[in-house]
């Protein structure tokens, strides 16, 4: 009875990633807590990753680089409910500031109503954040010191509301020592990887650090983006 009743905690500590079959290979979940980088290119779709995310369960998702309602659409049209996400619209809030001050007021106003939104969460437990993308926050004028305070506040925030939470970042545009350094204070790495394959292309989801999961599983997964994610050619996740 007494392992029975730790193997439930244990399952109880990690968050479904919303795939089922990436959830297998990493014996359940995520570890609680955890604050993933996810890295890779636009040309893989690996947005769709994001989507999976954010239905899990209840979530937060922060749109950047488009409309809030451009994303709950893309969502929608792959079948997956919306019901349980709710959305932040940086984009919307950007774009109303510019040309109301210089650049580098504009993006200080953002970057602080970005922080605003993000210790509100606080007063939630459990759930999912998903910021698409955060090379956005990575690419306004406000120094190395400002976006390093952004991500102790957003891994300080995972970390008391038991929750998980994904920081998109584009690939191959930021200096080493940026991504060297993220990558570092993050918990988990998510790393797309694509490869063309005669008139196909494949990609591959590669997770190289997990905090929390001993041994830390080395996945390789390759999939492909067929009205879902089609992964190994033969398991298809809806």
């Amino acid at each position: 009875m007494a392992e029975q009743e730790k193997h439930v905690t244990k399952m109880n500590m990690k968050k479904s990633t919303g795939i089922q079959a990436l959830d297998r290979r990493l014996g359940g979940g995520l570890p609680n807590g955890s604050v993933v980088l996810f890295r890779s290119s636009p040309r893989s779709m690996s947005e769709i990753f994001l989507y999976y995310f954010a239905t899990a369960q209840k979530a937060y998702y922060f749109a950047t680089d488009r409309g809030a309602k451009y994303i709950k659409q893309n969502i929608s049209d792959f079948g997956l409910n919306t019901d349980n996400i709710s959305f932040i619209d940086i984009y919307n809030e950007y774009r109303k500031n510019i040309g109301r001050a210089g650049d580098d007021k504009r993006d200080e106003m953002i970057l602080a109503y970005f922080s605003a939104e993000i210790e509100k969460l606080r007063k939630n437990k459990d759930f999912v954040c998903v910021i698409d993308t955060y090379s956005f926050f990575l690419e306004l004028d406000v120094g190395h010191g400002r976006i390093r305070e952004l991500l102790d506040q957003i891994y300080d925030m995972t970390k008391e509301t038991n929750s998980v939470s994904y920081l998109y970042v584009l690939k191959g545009i930021y200096e080493d020592k940026i991504v060297e350094a993220h990558s570092n204070t993050c918990d988990v790495i998510f790393d797309i990887e694509s490869e063309r394959v005669g008139e196909n292309m494949y990609n591959r989801l590669i997770i190289p650090k997990i905090r929390g999961i001993f041994p830390v599983p080395t996945q390789f997964i390759k999939y492909q983006i067929i009205d879902g994610i089609q992964i190994d050619t033969s398991m298809y996740i809806a």
